[in-house]
């Protein structure tokens, strides 16, 4: 049936105690990010996010290096110190409104609430990717700042190809970035026109989810995701693929009143019903520490897409081979 009107309104069919736990887990199961591994759903992280505050330190100890000593009789032992550091997290706080002109469009059919969840909770899982790809701009970007910096990992952890087109042995050599710690890698996102290109050469294998009973497909054993974000910053025929570590990104997400989650409203001048979204999180790279400002503008309450993306808010606070990220930039075949 079509969305009611007259004596009925969204706020009638959206119950906000009811339908915020609904879009919330169809967002996190709709999150290629979160199911192929590359972040981890952080009970700490959540927490962080359903609490008070902007920024988080994550203190921990660096690791201990160094040779062990022969032990010798009457020569005593050094002794070394156990030294530590912090990673920075920063919330983000987003929200999204739909006017009934638009949900009518899309709520045809008996059940209204469950047609309008999925469409919310589709609409975050895209924003969610597309919050990892603002970060993955950070640590790669190939576009100086007026600094003259360029991406924090460019150096370190990426392999520029981007004048040759697409080789498997490419992907290869990106990997060794990690050096031992490369099995450690377990899955990439990469442009659709490298995928097609991969498909086109039979390269792209499929294997069925236990859970979900879908089939994703995978290269070189790894699960692929497709975003067409996966450019070059300088040049859109440059394709950037990303592989990933297990765990790369730490996320949470805060557990707010259901009644701040999902809110409606209706102007009834307008005859317009309003439904408004929102969502308390965190996107945390592994091993960095955010020391860009909350609040650059005095306007924004949280930290704006753009301010994600710059390379200078983002600091390396571990060892290379302990970030679970490296980056290919090529042609497609």
């Amino acid at each position: 049936m079509p969305l009611p009107s007259g004596g009925t309104s969204i706020s009638d069919l959206i119950v906000p105690e009811i339908f915020s736990p609904y879009f919330t887990q169809r967002s996190l199961e709709k999150s290629a990010v979160l199911t192929s591994g590359i972040a981890n759903n952080d009970p700490q992280m959540a927490a962080f996010a359903s609490g008070a505050g902007q920024v988080f330190n994550l203190p921990f100890f660096n690791q201990i290096t160094g040779d062990d000593e022969v032990l010798q009789e009457g020569v005593l032992l050094n002794v070394n110190n156990v030294t530590t550091d912090q990673e920075v997290a920063v919330t983000l706080n987003r929200a999204k409104a739909w006017g009934a002109s638009y949900l009518s469009r899309v709520t045809s059919g008996e059940d209204i609430m469950g047609r309008i969840g999925n469409m919310v909770g589709d609409f975050w899982a895209r924003s969610h990717q597309k919050v990892l790809m603002s970060i993955l701009q950070a640590m790669f970007t190939d576009v100086a700042n007026a600094g003259a910096n360029k991406g924090v990992l460019r150096s370190t952890h990426l392999v520029d190809q981007s004048a040759n087109p697409f080789d498997p042995n490419m992907i290869i050599d990106a990997m060794a970035k990690l050096g031992d710690n490369s099995d450690q890698l377990t899955a990439m996102v990469m442009h659709s026109a490298i995928y097609h290109s991969l498909s086109k050469n039979d390269l792209i294998d499929y294997q069925r989810d236990s859970e979900s009973t879908t089939d994703f497909a995978t290269y070189l054993g790894k699960r692929v995701i497709i975003d067409d974000a996966c450019t070059s910053e300088s040049s859109g025929t440059v394709f950037r693929t990303y592989i990933f570590a297990q765990g790369a990104v730490q996320f949470g997400m805060g557990n707010i009143p259901a009644a701040d989650a999902v809110e409606t409203d209706r102007n009834t001048l307008g005859s317009e019903d309003i439904m408004i979204t929102r969502q308390r999180l965190l996107f945390h790279p592994r091993g960095f520490k955010w020391q860009g400002s909350v609040n650059p503008s005095n306007t924004h309450i949280s930290v704006p897409a753009q301010s994600l993306s710059e390379q200078d808010n983002w600091v390396k606070v571990v060892p290379d081979k302990q970030i679970g990220m490296v980056a290919l930039e090529s042609l497609a075949i």
